[in-house]
């Protein structure tokens, strides 16, 4: 009837919350101020007071004047306190420039993941011999990472949401060198699958966490290239797992040291990471209360 009113479907429903956002979409972007107006500011002692990690997330989320003035704040503190900086501090005048080492770092995941991959192919020449392994267990053993890999793939989520990327890595750092100094010092069967199982729990969470690190944390223009150099890192780190292998084959115990090798990298990988992590909980505990 042309009289009678007709029902929104679905799709008017859908036009209109698309053609009328609600108004928190639609609130102004709080204004920037200079750095002379942020200065006059701290002067006032109008900055707010952060009281932990989650009100100084919030802040920086809401964007605006607030989180420029607390970083210049937390500076002229320093400057005020003159404190010498330690043999561990790195001062970059370009904020970007700490993000890439970041991710040099955590692409390094890359390399480990490629080295251990490349590495059992050395130690198979000699490994079976000295611990006695038949066919089926050899096979076991080569397949173990893999099959550890899965287990890694399983816990990447609930590590990723409870944890946080930077930490899910660590943690995989911390199964790759567990795994790789069980290799190394195994004495039987059950030793050397253990510590295969164990690296391949830190391949599966590192392998899902990287890329997806980098890209949350560099800029877009760069995106593309940095996730990239994960990949590249672990086709150079199956190469280096062949250099090592020819470098250890005529020594004796070469298996172990060619096994044992990844804890350099892992190692080195771990404090760069960590080292952040400690200098983001000194900040967020000593200077910002």
């Amino acid at each position: 009837m042309a009289g009678r009113e007709r029902k929104p479907s679905f799709w008017d429903v859908r036009l209109g919350e698309i053609a009328s956002p609600n108004e928190k979409d639609m609130e102004t972007p709080k204004p920037t101020l200079s750095d002379t107006e942020i200065a006059e500011r701290i002067r006032q002692g109008s900055v707010p007071q952060i009281q932990g990690e989650a009100e100084a997330l919030a802040i920086a989320k809401k964007g605006g004047w607030e989180i420029e003035a607390l970083i210049s704040q937390m500076e002229m503190q320093r400057v005020e306190q003159n404190t010498k900086p330690g043999i561990f501090d790195l001062n970059f005048k370009n904020p970007k420039y700490f993000t890439w080492l970041l991710v040099g770092f955590a692409s390094m995941g890359g390399l480990l993941s490629g080295l251990d991959q490349s590495l059992i192919s050395g130690a198979n020449l000699y490994m079976p011999v000295d611990l006695g392994l038949n066919v089926r267990q050899n096979s076991l053993v080569n397949s173990g990472m893999p099959l550890g890999a899965v287990g890694g793939a399983l816990l990447l989520s609930p590590i990723n949401e409870t944890l946080g990327r930077r930490r899910a890595i660590i943690i995989s750092i911390i199964l790759y060198t567990i795994g790789a100094a069980i290799e190394a010092g195994s004495q039987n069967f059950g030793m050397i699958v253990g510590g295969r199982v164990i690296l391949g729990l830190g391949v599966g969470l590192e392998g899902g966490t990287v890329p997806v690190y980098v890209a949350e944390t560099v800029e877009r223009r760069l995106r593309g290239n940095l996730v990239s150099l994960y990949q590249f890192n672990i086709a150079l780190g199956e190469v280096f797992g062949y250099v090592v292998a020819a470098i250890f084959l005529n020594v004796k115990g070469n298996w172990r040291y060619i096994l044992g090798s990844s804890l350099v990298f892992s190692t080195i990988m771990f404090f760069g990471l960590v080292s952040y992590e400690l200098y983001r909980c000194f900040v967020l505990t000593v200077l910002l209360p």
